[in-house]
């Protein structure tokens, strides 16, 4: 699942790492889904309440495994993988796997 915002240099860096992380060899979701923040509140709303710990965060990656999250990966991380880009599909990677 992803919670996609709609403009910044963030969401660009996500979106990127995203797209290089489903075009790796390792085992990629089955099903790929977005919520837009700005777009769609009810399913924002559900989406969040798997995080409830952590503050609202667009945009954030969870890879989920049997209806459940396996790994969070909040806009607070993404962020700081600005500089290096390639980071963000590493971390992707690794919550496939």
């Amino acid at each position: 699942m992803v919670v996609n915002a709609v403009s910044g240099t963030t969401a660009d860096v996500a979106r990127s790492g995203a797209r290089i992380a489903l075009a790796g060899d390792s085992g990629c979701p089955h099903r790929l889904l977005t919520v837009f923040a700005e777009q769609d509140c009810e399913a924002l709303a559900r989406m969040r309440g798997y995080f409830a710990h952590s503050p609202p965060s667009e945009p954030s990656f969870a890879p989920f495994k049997d209806g459940e999250p396996v790994h969070f990966l909040p806009r607070q991380i993404i962020e700081r993988r600005d500089a290096d880009a390639a980071r963000v599909p590493a971390d992707l990677r690794s919550g496939f796997d």
